[in-house]
């Protein structure tokens, strides 16, 4: 799964992805909560490769607290 956010430059942008259910309980590549890494500068992309069939919440946010944005997720399979 390919997930990118992109947002104006002037934000430095992440996300994080929390599981909240998986169908398969100790599956290859399972995890409970994964993040996008350092905030960059209206953009970030994290791939996650075998990882099992469930429910998942993916947060977008910025590094300042309280600055808001419209953005773009996209998430591929």
């Amino acid at each position: 799964m390919k997930i990118e956010l992109r947002a104006p430059k002037q934000f430095q942008v992440g996300f994080e992805v929390i599981c909240t259910e998986t169908k398969v309980s100790h599956a290859p590549g399972e995890f409970h909560k994964t993040e996008s890494g350092a905030y960059r500068s209206g953009f970030c992309v994290l791939t996650l490769e075998n990882i099992p069939g469930g429910t998942y919440t993916i947060r977008p946010a910025t590094f300042d607290p309280g600055r808001e944005s419209a953005f773009f997720l996209n998430v591929a399979s």
